[in-house]
């Protein structure tokens, strides 16, 4: 039906995202390996990906939560917490806002 990436992040990366000094292109692998077996409090949701005939269903709404569930209940998640997440269209930014993320910063054309 779909896939989202969930990956733990360093409080300097997740601060790095959120300024805009580092782009979700930019995150790799390695600098997210270090944290999986650690506790953390920031996660990137990413690769949010869904089969064209579910878009617009309730499919998304089951993925997300199953996706986040399974976060919850596998990883070392730190409380408080945090899921980013980059929205690179304006679809993805009404299913972003749709699921009451804050935005905190409106997309660029250099992005």
């Amino acid at each position: 039906m779909g896939a989202i990436g969930i990956w733990p992040l360093s409080i300097r990366l997740a601060a790095s995202l959120k300024s805009a000094r580092l782009k979700g292109s930019e995150l790799s692998g390695r600098m997210m390996r270090t944290f999986v077996d650690n506790p953390s409090r920031s996660w990137y949701g990413s690769g949010i990906v869904l089969r064209p005939q579910l878009v617009g269903s309730r499919a998304i709404k089951i993925l997300l939560s199953q996706g986040i569930g399974f976060r919850l209940k596998c990883a070392k998640v730190e409380f408080p917490c945090e899921l980013l997440a980059l929205a690179y269209s304006a679809q993805g930014q009404a299913l972003l806002e749709g699921f009451h993320f804050f935005r905190i910063q409106i997309a660029t054309s250099n992005a």
